[in-house]
């Protein structure tokens, strides 16, 4: 590994998550997963993908490059300053962002983030045969899927999780709407939106509603009132672990297999 490559993966990782201050473990862990595989090895960067045994001499070895740089170059030009208790972002890491770490652009507004989920699952039910739709008006109901006389009702809830590593994404919902379309033919779909590399990607978990409902009840907590429900999905690593526990990480994607 070079100076510049140990740089670019540093301010990568440290421009995309949300800690100030990372130590050279730290940004390797967040480095070196799957998602970010093609990224690296598009700049001839080679990380210990399968076997991190020697992660802990890779580590050092980092941060020694990174130390080299903070050493050698003024205070104002340096894309990474700190030590190997912890490393941020510098002064200059601007021109290491723009050229190879373009900021992914994700809306506040909720009700965006919301539809593009929708519409993202709508053309997943598509391209395994099913016609869908989106009714006119949100009544508990996000799309309708039908086939050969059968119809389905989905109800799709979509989270991002804006940063490299591990988080948590929260997905909350009505007490009422769940309660009024618990059946056989109603489908929950979780999107979960999360960083591969410099773009998007959205993975799924689709369940009927009765395995829903039992994934609220013994993971989701209520309001006040009662009336609304939140349900947290923690990535942990490469998995996805409902309520911090459950591992769904074996039944995301599996249109063909869950959604039927």
């Amino acid at each position: 590994m070079t100076e510049e490559q140990a740089l670019m993966i540093a301010v990568f990782v440290l421009h995309h998550d949300q800690e100030s201050k990372l130590r050279s473990s730290e940004i390797l862990r967040k480095a070196i997963v799957p998602e970010l595989r093609q990224t690296w090895q598009s700049q001839g960067i080679e990380l210990p993908w399968h076997d991190q045994s020697s992660l802990h001499d890779l580590a050092a070895r980092f941060s020694r490059l990174l130390n080299r740089h903070v050493d050698n170059v003024p205070a104002s030009r340096r894309q990474i300053d700190g030590n190997t208790n912890g490393w941020k972002l510098g002064p200059n890491a601007g021109s290491t962002v723009t050229a190879t770490t373009p900021t992914l652009v994700v809306t506040d507004d909720t009700t965006l983030i919301g539809l593009s989920g929708e519409y993202a699952v709508m053309s997943e039910i598509l391209a395994i045969g099913w016609n869908a739709a989106k009714p006119s008006h949100d009544n508990g109901v996000d799309l309708f899927a039908t086939r050969k006389g059968e119809i389905r009702t989905v109800q799709v809830k979509t989270a991002t999780l804006s940063q490299l590593g591990d988080g948590t994404m929260r997905f909350t919902g009505s007490t009422r709407a769940h309660q009024d379309y618990n059946n056989v033919q109603h489908y929950y779909v979780l999107v979960f939106r999360t960083i591969a590399g410099t773009r998007w990607q959205n993975n799924y978990f689709v369940c009927r509603s009765h395995d829903f409902d039992r994934l609220i009840s013994r993971y989701a907590r209520k309001n006040s009132s009662g009336e609304k429900w939140t349900i947290e999905v923690i990535r942990k690593g490469h998995s996805f672990l409902v309520g911090g526990e459950k591992d769904i990480t074996d039944k995301l994607d599996r249109f063909q297999e869950r959604f039927h």
